[in-house]
This record gives structure tokens, C-alpha cells and sequence, in this order.
């Protein structure tokens, strides 16, 4: 397990800058934690100034209505005294069959990130939301020399969607549905269906229940991203986001679902992947640990195998670039 914090405290509440406040995911994260009152301050950065600047025109009024939050534009200086990064840049969206397509185009942003995350803010915890999730959670931890534990990958999509897909299945609420998924932030999910409980109760689906759950699941990136609309899953994202940062900020909550560095958890080290941790103002304070099955196991330890041959593509490209620079 991992114990977390290392004395360093946050004050409450936290400034919050987000890298990609510009876009879909950025603007409606802040719009979310805008109306919790977890964020004293909300710093938008953006590539494209213009937008970080017109969510920050809108969204500073928004929020005056929602409590004491100030919502601004800001640049990479602004990083200084962040208690918490929410990294949600990405390159355009566009129609692709995995997010391990984004990993080329939105690896120079994680590289450009890194440096002034390193210089600013060593100390704040880092919400990973630029995809593939799980690659750049463990290559931020690399690249910028910080705590491994201050870094926590966006995965909560993934459990959302699974109660979502077993609550169409079976008549209910989903918020009447608890379940979990772990593993990759992508085709290699982990679910785990013996653990579904229905106000509480656990619940044991049929095998047919189960298929039609695993293919409402595994068919909605591809669906969404047949839309080609340009945008991607803002809300859904901004509900989890906030409620990561919340935990964060105040050490309170129950576990929550996301992709950390692993170091012996599961059988697997050096690969960040999603599990149930308990988060507080030094980012993941616990991984849970919890008894899989030799087949829930054995699918949980491929998808590290997948994400550590991405990772290790990462490095290469990077040290060779490294020593044609010098």
C-alpha cells in the first residue's frame, strides 16, 4: 500500500490550475469545481489564449453565482502555488479506433507540461485527463522527477459507464448500481462483475446480462466517436474530475476509481493502471488492494504488459531525441 502526503498539507481551498482549460473537458471541469467551493482560484491555460480567455470571461461570472471561486486566464507562471494540476490538453479530436492514437500527437504536450510542472509546482498533485491516460500518468512521474503518488490518471469514465450499461441492464438507477473497473483506460478494462451490488446488494448477473453489459461498453467510444461531432465527453468527465479534486483537497470520501503508478500492487510495477485508491492532499494516500480472480488477474496484468510497451516506446523516442540535442 501506499502511504501519501509526506507532510505536505494543502491549504483549503486549493488554487487549481487547468492545462487545457480551453477546451471541452478543461472548461467543463472548471465550470463543475466552480460550484463546489473546493477551488479558491480556477487558472485556465490554453495554447489557443483566446479561448482560455473566453471560457475565463463567461466563467467568472458563472461562478459568482455559485460561491467565492475566481475563475482566470493564465499561462504556464501561473502553475506556481497550485495545489492541484488538472492536465486535460489534447490535440483536436478526431475519429480514431483507440486512444493509444492520441499517443504520438499529445506526447509533446506531456513533454512541454512536464518541464514547467517540474519548475512550479513539484509539490501539487497532478489529475492526468490527456490520453492515453495511463502512459502519460507514469511518463509525467518520470519526466518531471515528482512524487509517483502525486500523479492520479482520469479512469473514473470507465466505472461510470459500466453501472451505466448494468443499470440499463437490469431496470434500475444508476445510482442505485455500485460496481468497478479496473486495468487500462481503453480496450483492456477489467471488469468486475462479481463485485456489482444494487442499493447495496450484491447482484449476480446472468451470462447474457453480462454480454449485453461488455458490448454496450465496449461499443461506446466507438460509437461516440462515430459522431464526429469534434468534442469529447465534457460532462461526464467534469463530474469525475471535480470529484477527484474534491477527495484530494479534503482527504474525505469513499475510494474512487483511477489509473496510479504501481509499485508490487496486482503483481505489476512501474505501470500506472486503474484501481481503487484512497486520495488526500498528497495525492493517492492508499491503493486498495483487492482479491481478483485468476481470470480478472491474468486480463489485469496483460493490459500492464500492453501499457509498458507504450511507455517504453515514450522513452526511447525521448532519450534518442535527448542525445541528438546534445
Amino acid at each position: 500500500m501506499l502511504s501519501g502526503g509526506r507532510g505536505f498539507v494543502l491549504q483549503q481551498p486549493a488554487k487549481v490550475a487547468i492545462i487545457g482549460g480551453g477546451g471541452t473537458v478543461g472548461s467543463s471541469a472548471a465550470f463543475r469545481l466552480a460550484g463546489l467551493g473546493v477551488a479558491s482560484e480556477i487558472v485556465l491555460i490554453d495554447a489557443r489564449e483566446n479561448m482560455a480567455r473566453s471560457h475565463a470571461m463567461d466563467l467568472e461570472q458563472a461562478a459568482a453565482e455559485l460561491g467565492p471561486t475566481y475563475v482566470r486566464a493564465g499561462t504556464w507562471e501561473d502553475l506556481r502555488d497550485c495545489g492541484v494540476v488538472v492536465l486535460s490538453a489534447s490535440l483536436p479530436e478526431r475519429n480514431v479506433a483507440s486512444r493509444d492514437e492520441y499517443l504520438t500527437g499529445n506526447l509533446g504536450i506531456v513533454r512541454e507540461a512536464a518541464g514547467y510542472l517540474a519548475a512550479h509546482c513539484p509539490r501539487a498533485v497532478v489529475i492526468v485527463a490527456t490520453n492515453p491516460v495511463d502512459v502519460f500518468t507514469a511518463a509525467l512521474a518520470r519526466l518531471t522527477g515528482m512524487d509517483e503518488r502525486r500523479f492520479l490518471g482520469y479512469s473514473w469514465n470507465d466505472t461510470l459507464r459500466f453501472r451505466w450499461a448494468v443499470a440499463r441492464t437490469l431496470g434500475e438507477a444508476v445510482a442505485d448500481v455500485g460496481g468497478l473497473v479496473l486495468g487500462e483506460h481503453g480496450e483492456m478494462q477489467v471488469p468486475l462483475f462479481d463485485r456489482i451490488t444494487v442499493r447495496s446488494r450484491p447482484v449476480e448477473l446472468t451470462q447474457e446480462q453480462q454480454r449485453e453489459v461488455e458490448i454496450s461498453t465496449r461499443s461506446w467510444f466507438s460509437t461516440y466517436q462515430g459522431l464526429q461531432s469534434g468534442r469529447t465527453s465534457g460532462w461526464t468527465s467534469a463530474v469525475g474530475i471535480a470529484r477527484i479534486v474534491e477527495a484530494v483537497t479534503t482527504g474525505r470520501g469513499d475510494p474512487l476509481p483511477g489509473s496510479a503508478v504501481l509499485e508490487g500492487e496486482y503483481g505489476v510495477s512501474g505501470v500506472s493502471l486503474g484501481v481503487p485508491v484512497r486520495l488526500g492532499p498528497g495525492g493517492v494516500a492508499e491503493i486498495i488492494e483487492l482479491e481478483l480472480t485468476p481470470s480478472q488477474l491474468a486480463s489485469f496484468q496483460a493490459a500492464a504488459d500492453k501499457v509498458r510497451s507504450l511507455l517504453d516506446s515514450v522513452f526511447r523516442g525521448h532519450w534518442a531525441e535527448q542525445r541528438e540535442v546534445r
